[in-house]
């Protein structure tokens, strides 16, 4: 199996409940270009949730959505991971 296959199913297998990472993530060439167009694509085709974290990214901006601290929303990632298994039982 070629090296690229094998790493998209890991990450695919990784995020398959839930994923925390940077939004560039789901960007292909993102992150100073380390994001390949296909880890891109497995990580957003995941079956998972999603818990993308606004971090900057020089060549794309999100707009209407309220910037907080990284430490914020890492909080807020983790009382969400601590809701949804809370309700899983």
């Amino acid at each position: 199996m070629p090296l690229s296959n094998y790493i998209l199913k890991r990450v695919s297998a990784l995020i398959a409940r839930q994923g925390l990472a940077p939004i560039g993530v789901v960007v292909s060439n993102s992150m100073m270009g380390e994001v390949m167009p296909g880890i891109a694509e497995a990580v957003a085709g995941a079956p998972g949730c999603k818990l993308l974290l606004l971090i900057n990214q020089p060549h794309f901006e999100i707009v209407g959505i309220e910037r907080k601290a990284l430490t914020k929303q890492i909080e807020a990632a983790i009382e969400t991971i601590q809701q949804a298994i809370a309700a899983s039982g």
